[in-house]
């Protein structure tokens, strides 16, 4: 069998890890490894987030422009 995506759920790769889940550079990772990547996007006051419960880590637009099609 063969696999054709790998996905990186909130950038996580070798199990569940809170403190770094929807973070930009543990997500970038993810995705320089090789993964593909399910985030939680958050957009409020004209400003988008990261953050699964809540809006936690401000990004712009351009990570996802850049890094998701």
């Amino acid at each position: 069998m063969e696999i054709k995506h790998l996905i990186a759920h909130r950038g996580n790769i070798t199990g569940p890890n809170p403190e770094k889940e929807n973070n930009k550079g543990y997500i970038l990772d993810a995705l320089t490894n090789g993964f593909e990547c399910e985030i939680d996007v958050w957009f409020l006051n004209n400003k988008f987030f990261l953050g699964h419960d809540d809006p936690e880590n401000e990004i712009e637009i351009t990570f996802l422009l850049e890094n998701f099609d």
